[in-house]
C-alpha cells in the first residue's frame, strides 16, 4: 500500500487508486501522513482544515472525516501492510511504514545522498528522489496549512535539484540535464541559484549567448516582480560568462554540500551565516501618470506615515466609494516614500469585496518570500506566519500597502509590530477598529478638480474651447474620478470629437454606463465587483432601491420593497452604506436616517433590476411602497433623477 503527497493526495493498493473522499477529508489524511507516527492534536487538525476559522460543528465534522478514512483503510485491510489510524488521548496518529509515503521516501533518499561519498552514487540517489515528484505537492488541496507546507516541500525539491544538477555537471553531463534544468528554472524563475546552474550548464555546452540572454531575462524579472537586482553571486557568474572564463561554478563554492545541507536542515544559503534576509523588495504597481488633486490628503498621509512612534508602526487607512481613487492615492504616496522606507515597500491587493477575499496567510507567504525568506523556512498556520513576518521586518524600515481590504480582521495579521515600519490601507469601509490609525476619507471631485483632470488628459486648449461642456461632462460623471478619467480618455482617443458630443451621449441615463468604459477602465465593471460580493438579499434591495425616484429615502422604503421588518431593511441599508453603494443623506422630519444614491450607482442598480428581476414580483414590491415619489405598480420607466453631486 502506497501514499502520495508529492502530487495529488492519493492512496493505492496493488496499483489500484482508492477513493479518499473530498478535499477536506484528503487534507486530514495529508496532515497525518506528513507527520506519520506522530500524534496530531484535534486542535491542530481543526486549525489546518479551516485556517483557524472553524465552523461551529468543526469537531463533529472532523470526527466524520476520521471515521470515513478508517472505513477506507479497513476496506483494503491496511493493517496487514502495517498501517493503522490510532486515536490517542488528545488527537490522532497514522502509523505507516516510512517507504509507504513518497514524501518520507524522498527525504530518506536525499539523506542517503548527503551521506554518500561517491559522485555516481550521489547522483543516482538524488535522481531517484526527484523522480518521486509527479506534479505540485498536495495538488487539489487549499488553505493556509497547505500553502505553507507546499512552499516548504517545493523548496526541498529545488534544493535536491540544485545538488543533482551540480553533481551531473561535475560528471560532465551538462548536455543531458539541460532539458530538465530548463523546466525547473521555468517553474522557479526567481530562484537565482537555479538560474546560475542553467547559465553554467549552457556555458559548458558552448551556448554562451543563451546564458547571457538568460541572465538578462532573470534581471528584468527580478526588477519587475520583486524590485531587486540579481545577487552578487549571479552578477559575478554573468561577468565570468561575459569574458569566457571557463572556471564556471567557482563562485558558488561547494554548491552540492550547501544544497543538500539546506534540504536536510530546512535552511537556505541566504540564511546561513547571516542575521536575516537582505532583499529590499518593491512590489508597488506603477503610479498614475495623470494624478491630480488630493493635495491635502497626500500631505496628511506623508506626515502620518513618516511620524515615528515608540511602540507601534504608523497606520493610515484611506476609505471611499468605488472609483474615487483610493488605490491611485495610496500608490502615489507609497512611491513618494521611497527614501523614508529604504528596506522595502510591500504591496498586496486583498480583493476585499469579492466573494473570496485574499487569504492573509497567502499574503504573508508572498511577503516573506519577497523579503528573502526561503520557502523551506516559512512556517505554517496564520499565527506562525504572522510571527515570522513581524520578526523579519522588526527594526527595518518597511512600508506595507494593503489595497482593497475587506475589514479589520483581514488586515490585522498583516500589520508589522515594529515602530520602524508603516502601513497604508485602502478600503471601501471605514476601518475604525484599527486602533490609533489615521483615517482619510475620499470624496467626489469638485468641479475644479474634475476640470484639472480633464486638462491633464486632453489638454488645456480643448477644455478652454468648451468650458461649459467640460463642466457639464464633470457633472454628468457625478464627480467620480474614475468616470471623469474615462470620459477624458475617450476624448483623448478621439481628438476630432467635441466635448459636447460626448456630453450628449452621457445625458442618456439608460446607456450612460456604456459610454463610461475605455480600455481596462470601466465604471460598470468596477461596481459589478462590489455588487456580486453582496448576499442575495442585499443585492435584491440594492437593485430595487435603484427604481426609487425620490432622491432620498428611508429604510421603510426598503422594508416595503423586500417585504421585511424595517429593522431588517435598515441593517441592509447600513451594510450598503458601509461599502459606499449608498450614501447617508441625513434625517427626515420624523428623525429617521435617510439614504441616497450617487447617480452612476443608481444607473447600475436600475440595470441590474431590469436584467435580474421578474416583472410580476417587482410590480408587487413596488406596489407595497407608499407614495410619494414612487412609480405606478408594474415595471417602471427608467428616468434620470436629480444629480446628487454638488459643485
Amino acid at each position: 500500500m502506497q501514499f502520495r503527497l508529492l502530487g495529488p493526495v492519493e492512496a493505492t493498493v496493488e496499483g489500484r487508486v482508492l477513493d479518499l473522499g473530498h478535499a477536506k477529508q484528503r487534507c486530514v489524511l495529508a496532515v497525518l501522513l506528513s507527520e506519520a507516527g506522530q500524534m496530531v492534536s484535534i486542535e491542530h487538525l481543526v486549525d489546518r482544515l479551516w485556517d483557524q476559522n472553524p465552523p461551529s460543528e468543526a469537531r463533529n465534522t472532523l470526527y466524520t472525516y476520521i471515521t470515513r478514512l478508517r472505513r477506507v483503510l479497513r476496506s483494503v485491510h491496511a493493517a496487514s501492510y502495517g498501517i493503522e489510524l490510532i486515536r490517542r488521548s488528545s488527537g490522532y496518529a497514522l502509523e505507516v511504514p516510512g517507504d509507504a509515503v513518497d514524501l518520507h521516501r524522498f527525504r530518506r533518499l536525499v539523506g542517503q545522498a548527503h551521506a554518500s561519498t561517491g559522485e555516481q552514487e550521489m547522483g543516482a540517489l538524488l535522481g531517484d528522489a526527484l523522480h518521486l515528484w509527479k506534479q505540485q505537492a498536495l495538488a487539489g488541496l487549499s488553505g493556509a496549512w497547505v500553502v505553507g507546507m507546499r512552499a516548504r516541500l517545493d523548496q526541498e525539491r529545488v534544493n535536491a535539484a540544485l545538488a543533482y544538477h551540480d553533481v551531473q555537471m561535475r560528471l560532465g553531463r551538462a548536455e543531458q540535464i539541460l532539458p530538465g534544468l530548463r523546466e525547473t528554472v521555468a517553474a522557479e524563475p526567481l530562484n537565482e541559484p537555479l538560474t546560475a546552474q542553467l547559465m553554467t550548464a549552457l556555458s559548458q555546452c558552448g551556448r554562451r549567448p543563451e546564458a547571457l540572454q538568460l541572465y538578462e531575462s532573470a534581471r528584468q524579472r527580478l526588477a519587475e516582480e520583486l524590485g531587486v537586482d540579481p545577487g552578487p553571486e549571479l552578477q559575478q557568474l554573468y561577468q565570468q560568462v561575459l569574458v569566457g572564463d571557463l572556471r564556471l561554478g567557482d563562485h558558488m563554492g561547494d554548491a552540492r554540500a550547501t544544497s543538500l545541507r539546506s534540504t536536510m536542515t530546512g535552511r537556505t544559503p541566504v540564511q546561513e551565516g547571516s542575521p536575516g534576509p537582505a532583499t529590499k523588495p518593491c512590489l508597488l504597481p506603477a503610479a498614475t501618470g495623470d494624478f491630480v488633486a488630493r493635495e491635502r490628503d497626500t500631505d496628511a498621509l506623508l506626515a502620518t506615515l513618516t511620524a515615528r512612534a515608540d511602540t507601534r508602526p504608523a497606520v493610515a487607512a484611506i476609505s471611499g466609494p468605488a472609483g474615487v481613487g483610493k488605490t491611485a492615492l495610496a500608490v502615489q504616496v507609497a512611491h513618494r516614500l521611497r527614501d523614508a522606507f529604504p528596506d522595502g515597500r510591500l504591496y498586496a491587493d486583498l480583493h476585499g469585496l469579492q466573494r473570496h477575499p485574499t487569504d492573509p496567510a497567502a499574503v504573508l507567504v508572498r511577503f516573506l518570500r519577497a523579503l528573502g525568506v526561503a520557502a523551506s523556512a516559512i512556517a505554517e498556520g496564520i499565527d506562525h506566519l504572522a510571527e515570522m513576518y513581524r520578526t523579519v521586518v522588526a527594526g527595518r524600515r518597511v512600508l506595507v500597502v494593503l489595497d482593497d481590504a475587506a475589514g479589520e480582521a483581514q488586515v490585522k495579521p498583516l500589520l508589522p509590530g515594529s515602530p520602524t515600519c508603516a502601513v497604508l490601507i485602502t478600503s471601501r469601509r471605514r476601518l475604525t477598529g484599527l486602533s490609533g490609525a489615521h483615517h482619510a476619507e475620499l470624496f467626489m471631485f469638485t468641479r475644479d478638480e474634475a476640470l484639472r483632470l480633464q486638462e491633464r488628459i486632453i489638454g488645456r486648449d480643448r477644455v478652454a474651447a468648451e468650458p461649459r461642456e467640460a463642466a457639464h461632462l464633470a457633472r454628468l460623471c457625478g464627480g467620480l474620478p474614475l468616470a471623469v478619467r474615462i470620459a477624458a480618455a475617450r476624448l483623448a482617443a478621439r481628438p476630432h470629437w467635441q466635448l459636447s458630443q460626448l456630453a450628449r451621449r452621457l445625458r442618456v441615463a439608460h446607456s450612460r454606463l456604456d459610454e463610461l468604459a475605455h480600455g481596462p477602465d470601466d465604471v460598470r465593471a468596477t461596481l459589478a465587483v462590489v455588487y456580486h460580493g453582496l448576499d442575495d438579499q442585499d443585492r435584491r434591495l440594492f437593485r430595487r432601491l435603484g427604481l426609487v425616484q425620490a432622491p432620498d429615502f428611508t429604510a421603510r422604503v426598503g422594508a416595503a420593497l423586500l417585504g421585511v421588518e424595517v429593522r431588517v431593511a435598515y441593517d441592509a441599508c447600513e451594510r450598503l452604506a458601509d461599502i459606499r453603494l449608498l450614501d447617508i443623506a441625513g434625517r427626515d422630519k420624523a428623525g429617521d436616517v435617510t439614504f441616497r444614491f450617487h447617480d452612476l450607482i443608481r444607473d447600475f442598480a436600475r440595470e441590474r433590476a431590469e436584467a435580474e428581476e421578474r416583472e410580476p414580483e417587482l410590480a408587487d414590491a413596488l406596489a407595497r411602497v407608499p407614495a410619494p415619489g414612487m412609480p405606478a405598480p408594474g415595471m417602471p420607466a427608467i428616468r434620470t433623477c436629480g444629480s446628487s453631486w454638488t459643485r
